[in-house]
């Protein structure tokens, strides 16, 4: 049994291993960013710095795109806890948040619930392939499959709301017949033009997933090559 004694404490094998898990769970937070030194005030200076720098769509406001680029670096963190694995981590670490008031209790709730969904997104992905991608690779991953599920909703929300659309007009009895087909003609359109619209977003999210897989095979051939010449040159 590994033993130690310092200081007049004995720490024994046991207390070594928990010692290391401690360490090694502080580790897996740090990596994801989110913290003991998670600042929600620190998030919206990160957030309105990068806004300054790289500009925002005219479409929102200042105000709206600090918010937007916010919700993003807290996505973000979260995809990283489930990324690494930590999801019961990562709950115990919120609510240590909460408890000091870095976080309200519905922060917390809501982080939580992303979270959550984030896990439920990535599962679709998650595999033996995944081996291959770096940490940050695998961050990535999960914040796109959230996104590709988040988008997933929405084309289904489409889809229902212009099937009403549609049944609301056929029980019209008191609209004719001709008015009743270009109404459905232009429900058709206007429906056609949305979900090509969303199918678009969601092949640029699957074109950014496939690229991860592409990076990470480059970069592990790079690293394989860098070692098998650092072997090399000690022969």
């Amino acid at each position: 049994m590994k033993n130690l004694i310092t200081e007049g404490l004995t720490i024994t094998g046991g207390m070594w291993d928990q010692i290391n898990r401690l360490w090694s769970n502080d580790k897996k937070i740090k990596q994801t960013g989110l913290s003991e030194e998670y600042d929600e005030n620190l998030l919206f200076a990160q957030a309105t710095k990068e806004i300054n720098e790289k500009g925002y769509s005219k479409e929102f406001t200042k105000a709206e795109a600090v918010a937007q680029k916010v919700e993003e670096i807290r996505e973000k963190f979260l995809a990283g806890i489930v990324a690494a694995g930590e999801i019961e981590l990562g709950n115990m670490h919120i609510d240590r948040l909460v408890k000091e008031q870095k976080l309200t209790q519905e922060e917390g709730d809501s982080f939580k619930q992303k979270m959550n969904e984030i896990q439920e997104a990535f599962n679709k992905y998650d595999n033996v392939g995944m081996g291959r991608l770096t940490f940050e690779a695998k961050k990535e991953m999960a914040y796109l499959a959230y996104y590709q599920s988040k988008n997933d909703e929405v084309i289904q929300q489409n889809k229902d709301y212009y099937q009403a659309q549609r049944e609301k007009v056929e029980a019209n009895t008191k609209m004719s017949d001709k008015v009743k087909k270009q109404n459905l003609e232009d429900i058709a359109a206007e429906e056609k033009q949305t979900i090509e619209i969303l199918e678009e977003t969601g092949k640029g999210y699957q074109q950014s997933m496939d690229n991860l897989y592409d990076e990470s095979r480059i970069l592990a051939e790079k690293l394989k090559k860098e070692r098998e010449d650092k072997i090399n040159q000690r022969l």
